[in-house]
């Protein structure tokens, strides 16, 4: 695997270098359309016994590329023809960890509008209590995005896939699964052109169905249907080439599907409607680097449990 990611890796290079050779303009730096990045992502739950964390662990790693690829077409100023990117992402859920190794290949259609494909491979360490599993992941995103100036509105939509496979000496455990998440923007239009409000709407559909091999159940779909709406607000200050924005956030998200999430002996989710609050910091210079850190609470109405979630990214744009 670790040999097909880099003849992957080298052919993107090779594909944008060749791109740069027969483009007759020469660009600035950043706005050339490659970028190198370090992600860091993680979630700790307060109480591990509540939730099946096989399958948790799993969800959050779908959030976790799903999040990343918001990140980067939010970001994205529709300037560059094609975006390659590749990287790495650390994540982790309480005990559990991965490394992940991510490409993608985004397009520009026209002016507002931008399609692509991302992959990502990250290979799994789960603890689960005295449980302890090693393995791989793999997700597949064909994603679409659209930014609209004229009515200041962005919709982005992902359809994925993709498996999982982790064992020790004793157990085999692997999951298969589908999904769809969408996210709709609508920015508030103000007379301070320093603070930038937004509205947005959010749905993720998604079917996972898992399978540990010394049961003799059928595998088991584990189904939810998750929507959410939110508010933030961005302050933005420059300074020479450098631009800051302090963005805090509030939102909403009820999971509709509370028995089938967790389709194993009777566990419900204890998130199924969650309150969130954030705050998230980017550093911008110019077009060539760019840094973020957010930092979010999610609180179960339904339970006492809570969710920390941390998020560290850095890029470069060549």
């Amino acid at each position: 695997m670790k040999k097909i990611l880099l003849g992957l890796m080298v052919l993107s290079t090779g594909a944008f270098a060749l791109e740069l050779d027969m483009n007759t303009v020469e660009l600035e730096r950043g706005l050339q359309g490659f970028e190198i990045e370090t992600n860091f992502y993680r979630e700790n739950l307060n109480n591990k016994k509540d939730v099946f964390l096989p399958i948790s662990e799993k969800y959050s790693l779908i959030r976790a590329n799903n999040y990343f690829i918001n990140q980067t077409m939010e970001d994205d100023n529709t300037f560059r023809d094609n975006i390659y990117k590749s990287g790495y992402t650390y994540s982790g859920l309480n005990d559990s960890k991965s490394n992940g190794f991510n490409l993608m290949y985004a397009p520009l259609l026209d002016e507002e509008e931008r399609a692509g494909i991302n992959f990502n491979y990250s290979r799994l360490d789960s603890k689960y209590g005295n449980l302890d599993l090693k393995g791989d992941f793999y997700q597949l995103n064909l994603f679409y995005n659209k930014k609209d100036p004229s009515d200041l509105k962005e919709i982005l939509w992902t359809g994925y896939l993709g498996a999982s496979n982790e064992d020790n000496k004793s157990l085999d455990y692997k999951t298969r699964f589908i999904g769809f998440y969408g996210k709709y923007t609508q920015q508030i239009e103000t007379y301070y052109d320093d603070f930038i409000p937004k509205i947005y709407v959010e749905a993720d559909l998604k079917r996972l169905q898992s399978k540990f091999k010394d049961e003799k159940t059928e595998k088991k779909n584990n189904d939810s249907i998750d929507l959410g709406a939110g508010f933030e607000v961005s302050k933005i200050v420059y300074y020479e080439g450098l631009k800051v924005s302090l963005t805090p956030i509030i939102g909403y998200n009820h999971e509709f599907l509370k028995n089938r999430i967790y389709n194993y002996k009777g566990i419900k989710d204890q998130f199924q409607d969650e309150a969130k609050a954030g705050m998230e910091i980017k550093f911008e210079y110019e077009e060539i680097t760019k840094l973020f850190a957010r930092y979010e609470v999610k609180k179960s109405l339904n339970t006492s449990n809570y969710d920390n979630v941390v998020t560290v990214g850095f890029k470069v744009m060549i």
